[in-house]
């Protein structure tokens, strides 16, 4: 399992992030890399997160590659109002900040909290808030 799908997994598991982003049992609005074009404006739909890789690194040893990776990951937290955008992004930092342990068979040595920028998206009007985490992780 990958390191993003660990971290989704985690994220719809927790108390705060898990209602806000919840359609049904089964669904949920958080999505990789974009939100699906028919849910863009649909006010039943928000507030969604989206995630996406911007980065990887490996680490080095003297006897080369080493297992442990830090991964850039990115979440823009999307809403109808600002405050919401807000509340979905601050969940999320308090669900991920200093995660670590074995999250869905994946070992996360650590999670930073990396940046945050808020912005708003005029086609399909919705404000974000970007956030990137530095995920420490032990790659198998």
């Amino acid at each position: 399992m990958s390191v993003e799908t660990s971290l989704v997994r985690h994220l719809r598991a927790d108390p705060v992030v898990g209602p806000l982003t919840k359609i049904n049992a089964d669904r949920s609005r958080i999505y990789p890399l974009l939100i699906p074009q028919h849910m863009r404006g649909e006010k039943s739909l928000q507030p969604c997160l989206v995630y996406q890789r911007v980065g990887s690194i490996a680490e080095r040893t003297f006897c080369g590659t080493d297992t442990l990776w830090q991964a850039s990951i990115q979440y823009d937290s999307y809403a109808l109002t600002y405050e919401s955008a807000k509340e979905l992004s601050a969940a999320v930092k308090a669900c991920l900040v200093d995660l670590a342990g074995t999250i869905f068979d994946t070992r996360i040595d650590m999670v930073q909290f990396g940046t945050e920028f808020d912005s708003f998206e005029p086609d399909p009007g919705l404000f974000r808030v970007f956030q990137v985490y530095n995920v420490f992780y032990v790659e198998e």
